[in-house]
């Protein structure tokens, strides 16, 4: 095939075909360095990252869900560790930021916790690419979803409360900082039930 004389066999083919797909979800990360809040450029992520697989399904399909073959660093033409290249390098320096900044736990690698994130949205992204058009479940809205992985995987991450000593000499449970920016931060769905006050249970006689 003609195609082969530009590249030395099927495996090259693959790896160059993918390395393209990963520099365009790069290039997609891009627009969130302008974002300097590190909850909202984490929200950006995963929304960039799940809208890519809606957008290009195929693509996505053999970046994430095709076997490749092994390959050494030096062969591939993406830079590891450029952000500006490495879509992997970019989500996590931005949830290095994230724990720098306190909002997420600082226990847990960089690695680690993108690597939650990932298996996270990787997951909603695969259901619907293999399974959208099974009336056998009733599939919410991806964004739907993604907004509540979010939110979930972020609250999940958020340091553990600390007791906090009172007057009286017992310890109170206060309420991190990281809880606080998250619930400030908020996406659209908190805002749907921001403000709803519980009813007040009746006082016993």
């Amino acid at each position: 095939m003609e195609v082969y004389l530009h590249f030395a066999d099927k495996n090259a083919l693959l790896r160059e075909l993918c390395s393209t797909d990963f520099l365009t979800l790069a290039s997609r990360f891009q627009a969130l360095n302008a974002t300097s809040d590190p909850v909202q450029r984490l929200r950006g992520i995963a929304a960039a990252f799940l809208r890519f697989a809606q957008e290009l399904p195929n693509h996505y399909r053999m970046m994430f869900m095709t076997p490749h073959p092994q390959v050494t660093i030096a062969e591939r033409p993406i830079e590891k560790g450029n952000t500006e290249e490495d879509a992997w390098a970019f989500v996590k320096a931005a949830v290095a930021e994230a724990q720098q900044a306190g909002v997420l736990r600082r226990d847990l690698g960089p690695e680690t916790v993108a690597q939650l994130f990932f298996a996270g949205l990787h997951g909603i992204a695969a259901l619907h690419i293999t399974t959208a058009n099974d009336p056998w479940v009733d599939w919410r809205p991806v964004e739907e979803i993604s907004e509540l992985m979010t939110e979930a995987l972020l609250r999940g991450c958020a340091p553990r409360n600390e007791v906090a000593p009172t007057d009286s000499g017992r310890g109170r449970r206060t309420e991190p900082r990281a809880q606080r920016v998250l619930q400030s931060t908020s996406g659209p769905s908190d805002a749907r039930t921001r403000g709803k006050r519980s009813p007040k249970k009746r006082q016993e006689t």
